[in-house]
Protein backbone atom coordinates (compact mmCIF):
# COMPACT_ATOMS: atom_id res chain seq x y z
CA UNK A 1 0.00 0.00 0.00
CA UNK A 2 1.32 3.52 -0.88
CA UNK A 3 2.46 5.53 2.23
CA UNK A 4 -0.09 8.45 0.83
CA UNK A 5 -2.63 6.24 1.11
CA UNK A 6 -1.90 4.76 5.00
CA UNK A 7 -2.24 8.50 5.75
CA UNK A 8 -5.20 8.84 4.24
CA UNK A 9 -6.60 5.91 5.94
CA UNK A 10 -5.07 6.90 9.58
CA UNK A 11 -6.94 10.50 9.20
CA UNK A 12 -10.11 9.30 8.03
CA UNK A 13 -13.48 9.78 10.09
CA UNK A 14 -14.65 7.18 12.41
CA UNK A 15 -16.17 4.30 9.81
CA UNK A 16 -20.33 4.24 9.83
CA UNK A 17 -19.86 1.10 11.58
CA UNK A 18 -19.24 2.41 15.03
CA UNK A 19 -22.35 4.87 13.98
CA UNK A 20 -24.83 2.43 13.24
CA UNK A 21 -23.61 0.18 16.57
CA UNK A 22 -24.23 3.40 18.49
CA UNK A 23 -27.52 4.45 16.99
CA UNK A 24 -28.58 0.14 17.83
CA UNK A 25 -27.47 0.54 21.32
CA UNK A 26 -29.86 3.74 21.98
CA UNK A 27 -32.76 2.26 19.94
CA UNK A 28 -32.64 -0.94 21.95
CA UNK A 29 -32.11 1.11 25.04
CA UNK A 30 -35.24 2.68 24.44
CA UNK A 31 -37.36 0.17 23.33
CA UNK A 32 -36.04 -1.60 26.70
CA UNK A 33 -37.32 1.71 28.95
CA UNK A 34 -40.90 1.37 26.71
CA UNK A 35 -41.59 -1.98 27.24
CA UNK A 36 -41.04 -1.52 31.09
CA UNK A 37 -43.30 1.44 30.68
CA UNK A 38 -46.20 -0.12 28.76
CA UNK A 39 -46.44 -2.43 31.87
CA UNK A 40 -46.96 0.00 34.30
CA UNK A 41 -50.38 1.61 35.55
CA UNK A 42 -50.08 5.68 35.79
CA UNK A 43 -52.25 8.66 37.35
CA UNK A 44 -52.51 12.37 35.90
CA UNK A 45 -50.50 15.34 36.79
CA UNK A 46 -47.04 13.76 36.29
CA UNK A 47 -45.17 12.64 32.43
CA UNK A 48 -41.97 12.02 31.88
CA UNK A 49 -40.37 12.16 28.39
CA UNK A 50 -37.23 10.04 27.21
CA UNK A 51 -35.86 10.38 23.71
CA UNK A 52 -33.13 9.24 21.05
CA UNK A 53 -32.67 11.43 18.67
CA UNK A 54 -29.88 11.34 15.84
CA UNK A 55 -28.98 13.33 12.82
CA UNK A 56 -26.56 16.10 11.31
CA UNK A 57 -24.99 18.64 12.36
CA UNK A 58 -22.70 21.70 11.33
CA UNK A 59 -20.49 23.51 13.56
CA UNK A 60 -17.89 26.16 13.73
CA UNK A 61 -15.69 27.68 16.08
CA UNK A 62 -13.22 29.97 14.84
CA UNK A 63 -11.16 29.78 17.83
CA UNK A 64 -10.20 26.29 16.69
CA UNK A 65 -10.42 26.37 12.82
CA UNK A 66 -12.16 29.08 10.37
CA UNK A 67 -13.79 25.97 8.56
CA UNK A 68 -16.83 24.48 9.07
CA UNK A 69 -17.27 20.37 10.13
CA UNK A 70 -20.21 18.44 9.00
CA UNK A 71 -21.36 15.47 10.03
CA UNK A 72 -23.44 13.01 12.72
CA UNK A 73 -24.77 14.08 15.82
CA UNK A 74 -26.32 11.76 18.76
CA UNK A 75 -28.70 13.11 21.60
CA UNK A 76 -30.42 11.42 24.82
CA UNK A 77 -32.67 13.79 26.39
CA UNK A 78 -35.10 13.34 29.72
CA UNK A 79 -37.68 15.75 30.93
CA UNK A 80 -39.91 15.18 33.48
CA UNK A 81 -43.17 17.45 33.39
CA UNK A 82 -45.05 17.89 36.61
CA UNK A 83 -48.25 19.67 37.47
CA UNK A 84 -48.40 22.05 40.56
CA UNK A 85 -50.36 20.87 43.27
CA UNK A 86 -51.83 24.55 44.05
CA UNK A 87 -52.27 25.95 40.67
CA UNK A 88 -53.82 23.31 38.15
CA UNK A 89 -52.79 25.72 34.63
CA UNK A 90 -49.29 25.82 35.97
CA UNK A 91 -46.49 23.11 34.98
CA UNK A 92 -42.90 22.39 36.11
CA UNK A 93 -40.37 20.91 33.16
CA UNK A 94 -36.90 19.44 34.12
CA UNK A 95 -34.87 18.67 31.39
CA UNK A 96 -31.91 17.01 30.18
CA UNK A 97 -29.81 16.67 27.41
CA UNK A 98 -26.46 15.65 26.38
CA UNK A 99 -25.10 15.11 22.86
CA UNK A 100 -21.73 14.23 21.17
CA UNK A 101 -20.80 14.91 17.56
CA UNK A 102 -17.92 13.56 15.50
CA UNK A 103 -17.81 15.88 12.43
CA UNK A 104 -15.11 16.39 9.67
CA UNK A 105 -13.90 19.09 7.37
CA UNK A 106 -15.14 19.68 3.63
CA UNK A 107 -11.59 17.84 2.61
CA UNK A 108 -12.22 14.69 4.72
CA UNK A 109 -8.63 15.23 6.54
CA UNK A 110 -9.22 15.70 9.71
CA UNK A 111 -12.38 15.54 12.26
CA UNK A 112 -13.34 17.65 16.03
CA UNK A 113 -15.03 15.95 19.14
CA UNK A 114 -18.13 17.92 20.65
CA UNK A 115 -19.67 16.68 23.58
CA UNK A 116 -22.25 19.17 25.56
CA UNK A 117 -24.72 18.98 28.77
CA UNK A 118 -27.87 21.42 28.75
CA UNK A 119 -30.00 21.34 31.95
CA UNK A 120 -33.10 23.35 31.81
CA UNK A 121 -35.74 23.74 34.57
CA UNK A 122 -38.87 25.80 33.37
CA UNK A 123 -42.47 27.19 34.58
CA UNK A 124 -45.27 27.58 32.36
CA UNK A 125 -49.05 28.00 32.14
CA UNK A 126 -51.20 26.47 29.87
CA UNK A 127 -54.88 27.74 28.42
CA UNK A 128 -56.91 25.48 26.37
CA UNK A 129 -58.97 26.69 22.79
CA UNK A 130 -61.74 25.22 21.10
CA UNK A 131 -60.44 24.46 17.33
CA UNK A 132 -62.70 22.33 15.46
CA UNK A 133 -63.90 20.55 18.14
CA UNK A 134 -61.27 19.65 19.91
CA UNK A 135 -59.28 21.99 22.39
CA UNK A 136 -55.93 22.72 21.59
CA UNK A 137 -53.60 22.63 23.98
CA UNK A 138 -51.27 25.99 24.63
CA UNK A 139 -48.14 26.84 27.20
CA UNK A 140 -46.08 29.38 27.76
CA UNK A 141 -43.21 30.71 30.51
CA UNK A 142 -40.08 30.97 31.21
CA UNK A 143 -36.77 29.03 31.91
CA UNK A 144 -33.29 28.94 33.07
CA UNK A 145 -31.18 26.91 31.18
CA UNK A 146 -27.10 26.23 31.44
CA UNK A 147 -24.56 24.20 29.36
CA UNK A 148 -21.52 23.12 29.79
CA UNK A 149 -19.26 20.96 27.00
CA UNK A 150 -16.16 21.05 24.92
CA UNK A 151 -15.10 20.81 21.37
CA UNK A 152 -11.77 19.36 20.24
CA UNK A 153 -9.71 20.03 17.34
CA UNK A 154 -7.96 16.77 16.64
CA UNK A 155 -5.21 18.33 14.65
CA UNK A 156 -4.93 21.60 16.48
CA UNK A 157 -1.69 21.44 18.63
CA UNK A 158 -2.42 24.90 19.77
CA UNK A 159 -5.18 25.54 21.33
CA UNK A 160 -6.64 22.25 20.44
CA UNK A 161 -9.73 22.79 22.96
CA UNK A 162 -12.73 25.00 23.12
CA UNK A 163 -14.59 25.11 26.52
CA UNK A 164 -18.25 25.78 26.34
CA UNK A 165 -19.88 27.36 29.56
CA UNK A 166 -23.16 29.71 29.66
CA UNK A 167 -26.47 30.50 31.54
CA UNK A 168 -29.58 31.60 29.83
CA UNK A 169 -33.28 32.97 30.60
CA UNK A 170 -35.33 30.38 28.18
CA UNK A 171 -38.73 31.70 26.98
CA UNK A 172 -40.39 28.75 26.27
CA UNK A 173 -43.95 27.90 24.46
CA UNK A 174 -45.91 24.46 23.02
CA UNK A 175 -48.87 23.57 21.57
CA UNK A 176 -50.41 20.90 21.16
CA UNK A 177 -53.44 19.48 19.23
CA UNK A 178 -55.40 16.29 19.64
CA UNK A 179 -57.02 14.51 16.67
CA UNK A 180 -58.76 10.60 16.23
CA UNK A 181 -57.73 7.77 14.95
CA UNK A 182 -59.73 4.47 14.93
CA UNK A 183 -61.09 6.06 18.28
CA UNK A 184 -57.44 6.52 19.71
CA UNK A 185 -56.37 9.82 20.26
CA UNK A 186 -53.09 10.88 18.54
CA UNK A 187 -51.38 14.51 18.93
CA UNK A 188 -49.53 16.89 16.90
CA UNK A 189 -46.93 19.22 18.90
CA UNK A 190 -44.49 22.16 18.90
CA UNK A 191 -42.02 23.23 21.45
CA UNK A 192 -39.77 26.18 20.85
CA UNK A 193 -37.55 27.75 23.31
CA UNK A 194 -34.63 30.58 22.58
CA UNK A 195 -32.06 32.24 25.14
CA UNK A 196 -33.44 36.12 25.83
CA UNK A 197 -30.04 36.65 28.18
CA UNK A 198 -27.82 35.74 30.11
CA UNK A 199 -23.75 35.19 30.55
CA UNK A 200 -21.66 33.50 28.73
CA UNK A 201 -17.42 32.22 29.16
CA UNK A 202 -14.94 32.94 25.92
CA UNK A 203 -11.23 33.94 25.38
CA UNK A 204 -10.72 36.82 23.80
CA UNK A 205 -9.23 36.84 19.70
CA UNK A 206 -5.67 35.37 20.03
CA UNK A 207 -6.05 35.16 23.74
CA UNK A 208 -4.87 30.80 25.01
CA UNK A 209 -5.89 29.08 28.02
CA UNK A 210 -2.96 29.04 29.51
CA UNK A 211 -3.39 33.49 29.66
CA UNK A 212 -6.68 32.90 31.36
CA UNK A 213 -6.03 30.46 33.97
CA UNK A 214 -2.22 30.22 34.05
CA UNK A 215 -1.36 33.63 34.37
CA UNK A 216 -4.67 34.98 35.62
CA UNK A 217 -4.61 38.19 32.40
CA UNK A 218 -8.82 38.61 32.45
CA UNK A 219 -9.88 39.75 29.19
CA UNK A 220 -13.43 40.09 28.83
CA UNK A 221 -13.48 36.50 29.47
CA UNK A 222 -17.01 37.00 31.34
CA UNK A 223 -19.41 37.87 28.45
CA UNK A 224 -23.25 39.43 28.67
CA UNK A 225 -25.58 37.76 25.92
CA UNK A 226 -28.54 38.55 24.17
CA UNK A 227 -30.24 38.28 20.61
CA UNK A 228 -28.05 41.12 19.41
CA UNK A 229 -24.57 38.16 19.81
CA UNK A 230 -26.25 35.11 20.29
CA UNK A 231 -29.32 34.56 18.28
CA UNK A 232 -30.25 31.13 18.98
CA UNK A 233 -33.11 28.79 18.45
CA UNK A 234 -34.13 25.07 20.11
CA UNK A 235 -37.46 23.23 18.93
CA UNK A 236 -39.45 20.60 17.88
CA UNK A 237 -41.98 19.15 15.80
CA UNK A 238 -43.73 15.98 16.59
CA UNK A 239 -46.67 13.44 16.48
CA UNK A 240 -47.39 11.19 19.84
CA UNK A 241 -48.95 7.81 18.47
CA UNK A 242 -50.71 6.01 21.38
CA UNK A 243 -49.36 2.31 22.45
CA UNK A 244 -51.51 0.82 25.22
CA UNK A 245 -50.75 3.08 28.06
CA UNK A 246 -47.26 5.58 26.67
CA UNK A 247 -47.41 7.56 23.73
CA UNK A 248 -44.75 6.67 21.09
CA UNK A 249 -43.27 10.84 19.87
CA UNK A 250 -41.86 11.23 17.10
CA UNK A 251 -40.66 13.90 14.50
CA UNK A 252 -38.51 16.56 14.22
CA UNK A 253 -36.11 18.14 16.07
CA UNK A 254 -33.99 21.58 15.67
CA UNK A 255 -31.78 22.99 17.66
CA UNK A 256 -29.64 26.20 15.83
CA UNK A 257 -27.20 27.88 18.20
CA UNK A 258 -25.30 30.18 16.86
CA UNK A 259 -22.90 33.18 19.12
CA UNK A 260 -20.28 36.12 17.89
CA UNK A 261 -18.41 37.61 20.82
CA UNK A 262 -14.97 38.99 21.28
CA UNK A 263 -13.87 38.70 17.93
CA UNK A 264 -15.06 35.15 17.61
CA UNK A 265 -17.63 33.00 15.88
CA UNK A 266 -19.20 30.11 16.84
CA UNK A 267 -22.62 27.91 15.77
CA UNK A 268 -23.72 24.34 15.88
CA UNK A 269 -26.96 23.66 13.67
CA UNK A 270 -28.34 20.34 13.91
CA UNK A 271 -31.34 18.93 12.40
CA UNK A 272 -32.41 15.73 14.14
CA UNK A 273 -34.68 12.68 13.92
CA UNK A 274 -36.86 12.55 17.32
CA UNK A 275 -37.89 9.25 18.50
CA UNK A 276 -39.28 8.68 22.54
CA UNK A 277 -41.92 8.00 24.20
CA UNK A 278 -43.98 9.85 26.80
CA UNK A 279 -45.55 7.88 29.84
CA UNK A 280 -48.01 8.88 32.56
CA UNK A 281 -46.53 8.39 35.91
Amino acid sequence: MKPEMQNNLACSPMSNNHFIRSIAIGLLLLACQLSDAVAQDGTTGRYRLNAFTIGETNLLDTYLTPEEYKGLEMRLLFQSYRTSRHHKNRHYILTHQGHFAYPQNRAESNNMIAAFYHLQYAWRWHKDMMLANNPLHLEGGVGIEATMGYIHNTRNSNNPVQAKVNANIVPTCMASYPFHVRNKEWRVNYEVAFPLAGLMFSPNYGQSYYEIFGIGDYDHNIVATSLHNRPSLRHALTIDIPIRKVYLRMGYFGDYQQEKVNGLKFHNYSHQLFIGYLKNL
